[in-house]
């Protein structure tokens, strides 16, 4: 799973600012969302996502891969995502 083209990503006071040219969306995500979004765009996997969330958080692997899901899963129904 990747974040679509033609999404674009800007920081903006904090912020990861996501831009969906396609529905005309704009998302902000900060924290754990904005280095997940962030981790995607560059081709993360759903392992390396996790990964991301243990080191910078400390939570445990398993606790990291429910939130991975279901954070992709939320980026899924807003149509961010492509296969």
């Amino acid at each position: 799973m990747r974040l679509r083209s033609d999404i674009s990503l800007r920081r903006s006071g904090g912020a990861l600012r996501v831009f969906d040219p396609r529905q005309g969306g704009v998302y902000a995500f900060n924290g754990a969302g904005a280095l997940l979004v962030e981790a995607l765009a560059k081709g993360a996997s759903r392992d390396a996502l996790a990964r991301v969330l243990v080191e910078q958080f400390e939570v445990t692997p398993l606790v990291a891969r429910g939130d991975v899901a279901a954070f992709l899963e939320q980026l899924e129904q807003r149509g961010l995502v492509a296969s």
